[in-house]
């Protein structure tokens, strides 16, 4: 018994830094590339099947989140975490400014590729539970633009790389996508329209973080 052990001690100290199984955090800090599309479809009686032109707002802002999750082994890990996009202002049709800001619940996967002891790849992909809110307008008369809220469940994906360090800690360097869909019916003074809206957000996160 006594020589298995010492068996094990010795097989597990020799192996790489990444091998290593258990509850992980995370801090993160970056920046986000947002783009909202809307397009508007006429429902009214009079004029069914208008298409009213689209509207298009885009900007960027610093993100910031945390993130727990649980490593199985070198290569497959779960994570739960939240994430804040930040907010940007857009200049619409030269006299309306839209400020809106994104953030999301994200439940995923991650997997791992070690390169080295201490380095490795991995990409993510998950599901986003999220909102958008539109935090403050300057309207003008006549103008068909109205506070813009959405919430619902998307999927994200990223890639990213990784550098632990002697311990537990390590940072990492990563890239994900999440667009947000969903539709509302409005009523505009020109008639009653369902407006379809698209909402992509680019995100390049630096992370720190301890396996505990």
């Amino acid at each position: 018994m006594k020589k298995f052990i010492l068996s094990a001690f010795f097989v597990f100290t020799a192996m790489p830094s990444f091998a290593f199984d258990g509850f992980v955090g995370e801090l993160l800090l970056g920046h986000s590339d947002q783009k909202l599309n809307a397009s508007a479809k006429s429902v009214s009686n009079s004029d069914s099947g208008v298409t009213k032109s689209g509207l298009v707002m885009d900007g960027s802002a610093t993100s910031y989140g945390i993130q727990g999750g649980y490593q199985f082994n070198n290569y497959f890990a779960v994570e739960l975490g939240y994430q804040q996009y930040g907010e940007f202002t857009s200049l619409v049709n030269n006299f309306v400014r839209v400020t809106i800001d994104t953030s999301s619940i994200n439940f995923g996967v991650k997997g791992i590729l070690p390169l080295s002891e201490n380095y490795s790849l991995n990409a993510r992909m998950g599901v986003a539970n999220w909102d958008l809110n539109n935090t403050s307008s300057v309207y003008a008369p006549g103008s068909d633009i109205d506070n813009i809220k959405g919430n619902g469940s998307d999927i994200y994906y990223g890639i990213g790389a990784q550098y632990k360090f002697n311990g537990n800690y390590f940072v990492g360097l990563n890239y994900s996508v999440l667009t947000m869909r969903w539709d509302t019916r409005e009523d505009f003074p020109s008639g009653v329209f369902l407006v379809d809206y698209e909402h992509k957000v680019k995100n390049i996160y630096f992370s720190v973080g301890v396996f505990f």
